[in-house]
């Protein structure tokens, strides 16, 4: 614990890992764990990554063995991992011969594999994001989206990440330009790498399957999604994610998994009573919801398709989806908005998103899970505002919040958690869940507050 309350000190978000046992397997308890040691113990990963005090001593009080992660993207850092295994010594060898060696005296840490990590300031304004073998063969890239086992975790191998320069040793340098450009230069633009908005599920179906068509499993396929949807600008949610690689690993290992393609059909048109005004453009069967910014183009309205509904279909010219948009604004029905189209309905639906995740167990509610016990719900202010900046509400009143909590049932109420009598916000099981279907993506993105080695 004390090394993660030495890293957030310094603003680097941290987050707990699970740990190698002694037998090198990992503490996760699945046997075949192909990342031991490596991966999150927190149901978010790396979005649960942090700098809150309290957050963290929870964390390491409930697995006090636990490793230490330190993201990347919100600690402002960029690492050069070095594995040797791959190459990593000879082309780090043949950099040092192009650009000398005074770009390596930042602090660097040696990692359980043999390998180190060599940690840079990430340059301001722009973006990089992990990669692979840009440059050169055994040189990854852990950046925006990536994070780094910091010491003193535990490796596989029962060696110990530790400091070779510390911080102290050695102050962080701003990574290179001529890496900066020689990273952004080779950056592969194809849906591996950036997964366009409205088209996160269909992009990252279609990188998991390009993984299964190679045999990959479950759990390596998991872990990748996380990379790929922690770049995204608006992540979808760890169930999301997850339920995308368990039905893609579901597909036998060698076989190609295609994503739907389908023609649309566009039925109906709705104008809701909202502030702005916002549509609701009923394709195939399936509702979409839609801002006027989102309507006028095509492009953006199979956007919106592949995000809410699952479904990809071809491109139209503008020209003939005018024709469509003219005859469907002829048509065109205004109506009430549903209280979903509201701030408070959007509040709420994510609100129940969230009280859908209850756990039973007491420990877990100091992990930031809310908590089912006797017919009630119970979290806290802080956590649920936490919740839903995890889903892109960043900016929440706490009296709004507050105020859409007791619309729904919601009462204070003082309750005896892991031995603690602390007052808690409740929520009346029966009616907090009654209706909720799957996830809820109701917003837009026009409409949202949002901003491994």
């Amino acid at each position: 614990m004390s090394a993660a309350l030495a890293y957030i000190k310094r603003e680097w978000h941290v987050f707990p890992l699970h740990t190698p046992l002694p037998n090198g397997q990992c503490d996760c308890r699945k046997p075949a764990c192909e990342n031991v040691g490596k991966h999150p113990r927190t149901r978010n990963g790396l979005k649960d990554a942090t700098v809150d005090e309290a957050i963290i001593r929870g964390w390491w009080h409930g697995w006090p063995t636990a490793n230490i992660a330190i993201a990347c993207g919100p600690s402002r850092l960029v690492a050069l991992d070095v594995d040797p295994r791959h190459g990593g010594d000879e082309s780090l060898a043949d950099l040092k011969a192009k650009h000398g060696t005074e770009w390596l005296d930042t602090a660097t840490s040696l990692t359980g594999g043999g390998g180190g990590h060599y940690v840079f300031r990430a340059p301001v304004g722009r973006r990089i994001a992990n990669s692979s073998g840009l440059l050169g063969p055994g040189l990854d890239i852990r950046g925006d989206g990536g994070y780094i086992v910091a010491p003193p975790s535990l490796h596989a191998s029962g060696r110990i990440y530790e400091w070779e320069r510390t911080v102290r040793d050695a102050p962080l340098l701003d990574l290179p330009a001529w890496a900066v450009e020689l990273l952004e230069a080779r950056r592969p633009r194809d849906s591996r790498q950036v997964m366009q908005d409205g088209q996160r599920n269909v992009s990252l179906t279609s990188f998991l399957g390009a993984m299964r068509a190679r045999g990959a499993g479950y759990e390596s396929m998991l872990a990748a999604a996380e990379i790929e949807n922690a770049r995204h600008p608006s992540p979808m949610s760890a169930a999301e994610v997850q339920k995308i690689a368990r039905s893609v690993a579901g597909y036998p290992a060698g076989h190609e998994v295609l994503v739907r393609v389908q023609r649309a059909t566009y039925e109906r048109l709705r104008k809701l009573a909202t502030e702005p005004p916002s549509y609701e453009l009923v394709v195939t069967g399936v509702t979409i919801r839609l801002t006027m910014t989102q309507l006028v183009a095509h492009r953006t309205v199979r956007m919106a398709i592949a995000e809410q509904a699952d479904l990809l279909i071809p491109r139209l010219k503008e020209t003939d989806w005018d024709e469509i948009l003219a005859d469907l604004i002829d048509k065109i029905e205004h109506v009430e908005s549903p209280e979903d189209a509201s701030e408070p309905g959007i509040l709420w639906a994510i609100t129940q998103e969230y009280l859908r995740g209850a756990s039973e167990t007491a420990e877990d509610f100091a992990h930031g899970q809310p908590l089912e016990r006797d017919g009630w719900i119970h979290t806290t202010g802080r956590m649920l505002r936490q919740a839903l900046i995890s889903r892109g509400i960043v900016r929440v009143d706490q009296r709004a919040l507050w105020a859409v909590a007791v619309r729904h049932g919601a009462e204070k109420r003082n309750v005896r958690i892991n031995n603690r009598q602390q007052w808690a916000w409740g929520f009346p099981a029966d009616k907090s869940l009654d209706g909720l279907e799957g996830d809820t993506r109701l917003m837009s993105p026009d409409t949202r507050d949002g901003d491994q080695s």
